[in-house]
């Protein structure tokens, strides 16, 4: 083990230690570090937004930012001794950045070790390859970061302060048409440069924006969901400590999708889908439902103020 490698284990260690936090250091990976410049920008999605939930004054309706839609992760494998082979779609997921400075969340298992992760953004069009951060196999959470062109203007996100959201509502952003962003993969390498400079970092540009938007899009879609508390059969909670569950018709290929509260702020990423019959809970017994399970912010807050606290 390097030196570097050696001290900065030993400062997280010691970092957890004095920490109120649950996390354990073999809860999450630390893959690469960023500048105390670029963690001010990560620090500010911590901020608590306690604002009043917007409502239309006629309706009552909620007022929710549908400007705020995922965007797509694309891994794929490439061989550095014949750039000539495009590249081999082998997964895909969702994920969701949250500021300017090109920070993103996902769940873990999108993330292929060894593989090339691509973040496209179909509304805006970009698609730029992304730099892991940190992740945790346990709580399925991956942070990473794309080096976000300064023209592309990305609002902060906020990550919920409480696990509990107001109204016991959140809503879900997501892309249904699972055929065509596979084939859109298609069109981005295609139309794509790739390149290895002289460290083998791989160097990805686009001949020009590819926008997957409205009658051209992939299927945008916004579900609305409550949550709830989920007992199955056998007594056990639905959920492990951390998650939470709403009602949603969630379908694969979804994984790493933010999940908001009515605030607009992130409530959690999604991580996986489940299809039950409650035994007990705030649904009635034995009814079948449809549910999105994802990681609180409580769990993904630890996470990103740990590896704060281990790259200062």
């Amino acid at each position: 083990m390097e030196r570097r490698d050696f001290l900065r284990k030993t400062s997280l260690a010691a970092i957890l230690a004095m920490s109120p936090f649950r996390l354990e250091a073999s809860d999450f990976n630390i893959l690469n570090e960023v500048s105390r410049e670029e963690l001010a920008s990560l620090r500010e999605v911590l901020e608590v937004d306690e604002s009043e939930i917007q409502t239309d004054e006629n309706t009552g309706a909620v007022h929710l930012n549908a400007d705020r839609w995922p965007a797509i992760i694309y891994n794929f494998s490439l061989n550095p001794e014949n750039i000539g082979i495009k590249g081999e779609l082998t997964s895909t997921g969702s994920a969701f950045v949250l500021n300017d400075q090109g920070f993103f969340l996902t769940a873990d298992h999108a993330y292929e070790e060894g593989k090339i992760m691509l973040v496209y953004d179909p509304i805006k069009g970009y698609a730029l390859p992304a730099r892991p951060l940190v992740h945790s196999t346990k709580d399925d959470i991956f942070l990473g970061k794309i080096d976000l062109p300064p023209h592309f203007s990305t609002p902060t996100t906020r990550i919920s302060s409480s696990n509990n959201p107001p109204l016991e509502m959140v809503y879900f952003p997501s892309y249904t048409d699972r055929l065509r962003i596979k084939s859109t993969f298609a069109d981005l390498i295609q139309n794509g440069n790739i390149r290895y400079n002289e460290d083998s970092q791989l160097s990805f540009s686009q001949t020009e924006l590819l926008v997957r938007n409205g009658e051209n899009g992939l299927g945008a879609k916004i579900e609305i969901g409550r949550v709830i508390d989920v007992t199955l059969g056998n007594g056990r909670k639905l959920c492990a400590e951390g998650q939470s569950a709403f009602i949603a018709g969630v379908i694969q290929g979804n994984s790493g999708s933010p999940v908001f509260d009515f605030r607009n702020n992130l409530a959690g990423i999604l991580t996986t889908r489940d299809e039950i019959s409650v035994v007990r809970g705030d649904l009635p017994a034995g009814q079948e439902v449809k549910l999105g399970i994802y990681t609180g912010s409580g769990r993904i807050r630890e996470i990103i103020e740990s590896y704060i606290k281990a790259c200062e």
